[in-house]
């Protein structure tokens, strides 16, 4: 190969060339807490009335019903 410039240089071959080796790659390691703290941080945000109003509705039975299930469900299987 030749190149061209201010000077003119030409390379045949890499003969005598001695092969660079390379250390082993650097590597981070995240505590099992960090972890946790990220996948709380990707959680949507929660509403205490919600969860009242959910609450209520529990301990007066009228909150587990079919549709309710359904929805339940719908939502396991999207995760899996």
């Amino acid at each position: 190969m030749n190149v061209e410039g201010i000077h003119s240089l030409s390379f045949h071959s890499l003969e005598g060339v001695e092969k660079m080796e390379m250390g082993p790659a650097d590597k981070i390691q995240i505590s099992e807490m960090a972890q946790l703290m990220e996948k709380i941080s990707d959680l949507p945000a929660v509403s205490p009335e919600k969860v009242e109003e959910i609450r209520r509705q529990y301990e007066a039975g009228t909150y587990l019903n079919e549709a309710h299930l359904e929805i339940a469900m719908e939502r396991l299987l999207e995760e899996l």
